[in-house]
């Protein structure tokens, strides 16, 4: 079983950026809690604030664009709640239970930390009813029922890393921030009118990161065909992206409640 996060004696708080998603993110939220101290859903409408603030997130109100502001006045807030670490996830993000009783031991040497790699699960389901539980309106309810209905399969992948002269850096998703490299870049680890390339940016910022491969502790991106997604499976699986056949078998040993979305 995987140590609690006062067993491991590190106060850590991820920060999320959300827009829509919504039937997503009570699960993403909940899963949140089994490995930090503190949810912060970093939102700029009522809809994202209410569903994040029922599955116990702390808000933060800021727009979406530029992105690289949004990030930052989610990490800024963080400050107050006095934390040892930021992890790094977006809404559609997920880290295995035992993440930060792999990732903390590195960290005491490094500023960032986190895997070379990741998983990503993508949720097929009948485009042709996509009207009947899509809302019309931007910020509108899913039809979950209907969504449920138009269910077809399950797929996986697993990029495997950077293979450019980004090679050996971390990923996005699931990187723990140290807060003495919070503390040196102001708590604000990015430009502010940035909306793209925000990875690089950061790992700009410092000389003293790692990354492991994934073989002990987990990430793992969901995308649908429900909404656009920031890692689209049909591009990733052309590039160097193996397609996983064992979807349960891996699911069931890691994520399980990615078997019952949504």
């Amino acid at each position: 079983m995987s140590k609690s996060i006062k067993e491991l004696g590190s106060n850590v708080v991820a920060v999320v950026p959300v827009l829509g998603r919504t039937p997503l993110l009570p699960h993403t939220i909940k899963r949140l809690y089994r490995v930090v101290d503190t949810v912060i859903c970093v939102c700029e409408n009522d809809q994202d604030r209410g569903v994040c603030s029922k599955a116990g997130a702390k808000i933060v109100n800021s727009g979406n664009c530029p992105l690289g502001k949004k990030w930052n006045d989610g990490m800024e807030a963080a400050k107050e709640f006095n934390p040892d670490f930021i992890l790094y996830v977006g809404s559609s993000d997920w880290v295995s239970d035992n993440y930060l009783e792999v990732m903390l031991p590195l960290a005491e040497s490094h500023e960032i930390v986190g895997t070379l790699d990741y998983h990503l699960l993508h949720i097929n389901y009948n485009e042709e009813n996509r009207a009947s539980f899509k809302p019309r309106k931007r910020f509108a309810d899913y039809d979950l029922d209907a969504i449920r209905a138009n269910f077809i399969d399950r797929q996986l992948g697993h990029w495997k890393g950077y293979e450019c002269e980004r090679k050996g850096e971390p990923i996005g998703i699931g990187r723990l921030l140290r807060r003495d490299f919070l503390g040196k870049v102001g708590w604000r680890p990015f430009e502010d009118e940035l909306h793209k390339g925000l990875d690089w940016s950061m790992i700009k910022k410092t000389d003293s990161f790692i990354s492991i491969m994934s073989e002990e502790a987990q990430s793992m991106a969901i995308s649908t065909s429900i909404w656009s997604n920031k890692h689209n499976f049909k591009l990733e699986s052309t590039q160097s992206f193996e397609l996983i056949d064992n979807v349960d078998e891996y699911l069931i040993k890691w994520f399980p409640e990615g078997l019952k979305l949504f």
